[in-house]
This record gives C-alpha cells, structure tokens and sequence, in this order.
C-alpha cells in the first residue's frame, strides 16, 4: 500500500492489450518519471520508446548466452597474484571518508 506522500507523486500506467484477455497496469512513482523524461528527451527518444526498448531487450536475453559471456570475460583478467579481500576493501573505503 502507497503512503499518502508516494500516492501523491506516483502515476498510473495502462498498457495496451493485444487482446481482449490481456490488461494490465505498472504503477511508477511521479519523480522516476520525471527523471525518465528527461533522459529520453536527452537521447531524442519518448518515454513509451525508451520503455518498449527496455522491455524488447528484457524479452530477448538469453539467460544461458550471459552465463557464457560473464565466464568468456572473467577468465582474461590476470590478478598477478593479489588475492581479493572484500572486508579489507570495505574497511579502506570508510577510512578515506
């Protein structure tokens, strides 16, 4: 359930059915929409252009195709024997703040 300050700046989408079965809406916050529009105003695009790309390329990605290529590029980096350590890094980082 939406707050009463989200309700206010949220908007509601409907998208076309294909058929007389298909109906269905996407319920998106006002300020993500705003900044949308403005990224696709940007790159000479609509909104509804940036979303039915978005999703056409959602739609096609093969997951097995990704696996693949996330191993194909994770196995050309060379650590030249430094070894990682997640905590250490994490610890560094609230030293340089």
């Amino acid at each position: 359930m939406l707050g009463h300050d989200e309700a206010a700046v949220s908007q509601t989408f409907k998208i076309q059915p294909r058929s007389a079965y298909e109906s269905d809406s996407l319920y998106i916050n006002g300020h993500l929409v705003t900044r949308a529009l403005k990224k696709a105003d940007l790159l000479g695009k609509s909104l509804d252009q940036l979303i039915c790309d978005y999703l056409q390329k959602l739609a096609d990605d093969d997951p097995e195709r990704s696996i693949e290529e996330f191993r194909h590029l994770s196995a050309r980096g060379s650590s030249r024997g430094c070894s990682f350590n997640r905590s250490e890094i994490h610890q560094r980082s609230h030293k340089v703040k």
